[in-house]
């Protein structure tokens, strides 16, 4: 396999924020939330995240 590495990077700033929140996907959802109240650009959309939720 190739080595990618901005991917490892990605993957592993995505790690250290999953854990600093426990792993816990509400706790994530806040945290991505806040930080898009910082921003124009949107990271998270929770109409579809809940949506998604009732169909799996």
């Amino acid at each position: 396999m190739k080595d990618f590495p901005v991917i490892d990077r990605i993957r592993e700033v995505r790690r250290k924020i999953s854990e600093e929140h426990g792993h816990d996907t509400e706790k994530l959802i806040r945290h991505y939330q806040e930080m898009q109240k910082k921003t124009t650009r949107k990271f998270f959309r929770r109409d579809i995240y809940i949506q998604e939720r009732r169909i799996a």
